[in-house]
């Protein structure tokens, strides 16, 4: 079943991972990898940070580190309340947790105390090592060769809009540059997803990308969600293919949550098996706006 679609979506900034049902069922976004965890941390001044947190004699950042989760977050939880205590001074500090694993207090434009977790994750790896290309495409899961295209968003994560038509096997993602990207005008991209004649004119000032395979049933979302917590969102379940399977079998185009929004966080879309060619505009001009374009168009 395909079908036409067009959404506005919101997004927390990390770049739109684009990718077949059974590949994003692989992704782990910025879930821990089995590898170890480091914890950073300072405090100024040094001399008041109790003996057991310090692993240095000297002022500077202290290092631990971890083999799980867990043992990560149970130090922490001691250390945040610890330095808390230590630094009232801090009128307005960070709560823990947070999924930035980044915390830092400040005073006076003095940096007082910061703890920061670098751990192991797709994420990491594919988004944030590998692949610092605005559009790229990639292997995110060797074992199973998983593939994907990353769309890093210009606008810092002000969300955009995915539209689809399912019978000419297009796929386009229009990501304003600033917040002038009003549905109306981005509307006018929908002839070209229609017309062979205006396909083929934007064609010709695009970019290619390169080829990815898709079996015909697509999630975009933010990429550093993993496909449990994308399940745990939409369908209330822990496997995404048992939601994603239920939900492309009830709507062949859907909207996919995101928190507490009242805009989605992606979409699952029904094109056509196939190649796809992909195309991308960093500056298109539509209807007065300058968005950042990615086409994915059947072969």
């Amino acid at each position: 079943m395909t079908s036409n679609l067009m959404l506005e979506y919101q997004s927390d900034g990390a770049p739109l991972l684009i990718a077949d049902v059974d590949a994003f069922a692989l992704w782990t976004g910025t879930e821990h990898d089995g590898s170890e965890i480091t914890v950073e941390y300072m405090s100024d001044p040094f001399e008041a940070l109790p003996g057991e947190f310090k692993t240095t004699t000297a002022p500077g950042m202290q290092v631990r580190k971890f083999a799980t989760v867990d043992e990560a977050e149970a130090f922490e939880r001691k250390l945040f309340a610890v330095l808390i205590r230590l630094h009232p001074e801090v009128a307005d500090p960070p709560e823990y947790p947070d999924a930035s694993h980044s915390y830092i207090g400040e005073a006076d434009d003095d940096r007082r105390f910061s703890m920061e977790r670098a751990q192991g994750s797709m994420f990491n790896t594919f988004v944030l090592e590998k692949n610092p290309e605005t559009v790229k495409l990639g292997t995110f899961e060797k074992k199973n060769k998983a593939k994907g295209i990353l769309l890093g968003q210009l606008n810092g994560g002000g969300g955009g809009f995915i539209l689809a038509d399912g019978s000419a096997g297009t796929i386009v993602i229009a990501v304003p540059h600033d917040d002038t990207g009003e549905t109306a005008k981005v509307k006018k991209l929908l002839p070209m997803l229609r017309d062979s004649k205006a396909r083929t004119k934007a064609k010709a000032e695009r970019k290619g990308k390169g080829t990815i395979s898709l079996g015909g049933r697509v999630i975009i979302y933010d990429s550093g969600f993993s496909h449990r917590e994308v399940a745990k969102l939409n369908w209330k379940k822990r496997s995404f293919l048992e939601g994603a399977t239920a939900a492309f079998a009830e709507s062949g185009n859907g909207p996919l949550k995101y928190a507490d929004s009242d805009l989605p966080g992606g979409a699952f879309l029904s094109v056509p098996g196939g190649d796809y060619a992909v195309y991308y505009q960093e500056e298109a001009n539509v209807g007065g706006s300058t968005l950042q374009v990615l086409w994915l168009v059947r072969e």
